[in-house]
Protein backbone atom coordinates (compact mmCIF):
# COMPACT_ATOMS: atom_id res chain seq x y z
CA UNK A 1 0.00 0.00 0.00
CA UNK A 2 2.56 2.86 0.88
CA UNK A 3 4.40 1.89 -2.56
CA UNK A 4 1.05 2.54 -3.81
CA UNK A 5 0.96 5.98 -2.86
CA UNK A 6 4.67 6.49 -3.19
CA UNK A 7 3.84 6.22 -6.69
CA UNK A 8 1.00 8.00 -6.60
CA UNK A 9 2.68 11.06 -5.03
CA UNK A 10 5.33 10.75 -7.74
CA UNK A 11 3.01 10.75 -10.75
CA UNK A 12 1.56 14.32 -9.04
CA UNK A 13 4.79 15.68 -9.30
CA UNK A 14 5.88 14.57 -12.23
CA UNK A 15 2.45 15.38 -13.95
CA UNK A 16 2.76 19.23 -12.02
CA UNK A 17 6.09 19.95 -13.74
CA UNK A 18 5.62 18.16 -16.96
CA UNK A 19 2.09 19.06 -17.91
CA UNK A 20 3.03 22.83 -18.49
CA UNK A 21 5.80 21.75 -20.93
CA UNK A 22 2.82 20.63 -23.59
CA UNK A 23 3.18 23.92 -25.13
CA UNK A 24 5.74 25.24 -27.74
CA UNK A 25 5.49 28.75 -26.77
CA UNK A 26 5.91 27.41 -22.71
CA UNK A 27 8.76 25.27 -24.09
CA UNK A 28 10.06 27.92 -26.13
CA UNK A 29 9.97 30.35 -23.25
CA UNK A 30 12.18 27.91 -21.42
CA UNK A 31 15.35 27.43 -23.80
CA UNK A 32 15.11 30.87 -24.23
CA UNK A 33 15.41 31.39 -20.44
CA UNK A 34 17.98 29.07 -20.18
CA UNK A 35 20.27 30.83 -22.83
CA UNK A 36 19.71 34.13 -21.47
CA UNK A 37 19.35 34.63 -17.87
CA UNK A 38 17.21 37.29 -16.28
CA UNK A 39 14.42 38.77 -18.95
CA UNK A 40 12.45 41.54 -18.52
CA UNK A 41 8.58 40.46 -20.11
CA UNK A 42 9.55 42.87 -22.82
CA UNK A 43 12.34 40.66 -23.88
CA UNK A 44 11.07 37.38 -24.11
CA UNK A 45 8.75 38.67 -26.03
CA UNK A 46 11.30 40.12 -28.40
CA UNK A 47 13.02 36.68 -28.50
CA UNK A 48 10.16 34.96 -29.09
CA UNK A 49 9.31 37.05 -32.48
CA UNK A 50 12.27 36.68 -33.95
CA UNK A 51 12.24 33.08 -33.33
CA UNK A 52 8.98 32.92 -35.36
CA UNK A 53 6.85 32.89 -32.45
CA UNK A 54 3.74 35.08 -32.99
CA UNK A 55 2.36 35.46 -29.38
CA UNK A 56 0.26 38.50 -28.02
CA UNK A 57 1.82 40.17 -24.85
CA UNK A 58 -2.07 38.62 -23.10
CA UNK A 59 -1.04 35.74 -24.29
CA UNK A 60 2.80 35.61 -23.16
CA UNK A 61 1.49 36.65 -19.76
CA UNK A 62 -0.36 33.47 -19.42
CA UNK A 63 2.22 31.28 -20.30
CA UNK A 64 4.44 33.08 -17.94
CA UNK A 65 1.79 32.83 -15.58
CA UNK A 66 1.71 29.21 -16.03
CA UNK A 67 5.07 28.44 -15.81
CA UNK A 68 5.81 30.43 -12.51
CA UNK A 69 2.69 28.67 -11.15
CA UNK A 70 4.08 25.51 -11.57
CA UNK A 71 7.59 26.61 -10.28
CA UNK A 72 9.52 26.15 -13.64
CA UNK A 73 10.50 29.80 -13.62
CA UNK A 74 10.53 32.96 -11.16
CA UNK A 75 10.59 36.58 -11.51
CA UNK A 76 11.78 39.17 -9.05
CA UNK A 77 10.97 42.82 -9.18
CA UNK A 78 13.78 45.39 -9.90
CA UNK A 79 13.76 49.41 -9.43
CA UNK A 80 15.66 50.56 -12.69
CA UNK A 81 14.30 53.93 -13.26
CA UNK A 82 10.81 51.95 -13.12
CA UNK A 83 9.77 48.46 -11.91
CA UNK A 84 9.71 45.78 -13.80
CA UNK A 85 9.86 42.07 -13.66
CA UNK A 86 12.69 39.71 -14.57
CA UNK A 87 12.30 36.63 -15.31
CA UNK A 88 14.91 33.30 -15.24
CA UNK A 89 14.87 29.55 -14.42
CA UNK A 90 14.37 27.70 -11.21
CA UNK A 91 16.40 25.16 -10.35
CA UNK A 92 14.06 22.49 -11.23
CA UNK A 93 13.09 24.06 -14.16
CA UNK A 94 17.03 23.62 -15.36
CA UNK A 95 17.11 20.15 -14.54
CA UNK A 96 13.87 19.40 -16.72
CA UNK A 97 15.10 21.50 -19.30
CA UNK A 98 18.62 19.18 -19.13
CA UNK A 99 16.41 16.43 -18.35
CA UNK A 100 15.19 17.08 -22.19
CA UNK A 101 18.55 18.59 -23.65
CA UNK A 102 19.15 14.73 -22.51
CA UNK A 103 16.58 12.59 -24.21
CA UNK A 104 17.01 14.06 -27.47
CA UNK A 105 20.37 14.08 -27.95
Amino acid sequence: MKKDVQKLDIGKAISFYIRPLGNEIRLAIMFILNEKERLSFSEIHDELLKRGYIVTRAQLAYHLGLLRNSRLISNEFKREGQIFSRYKLTEIGKKILEGIEKAIE
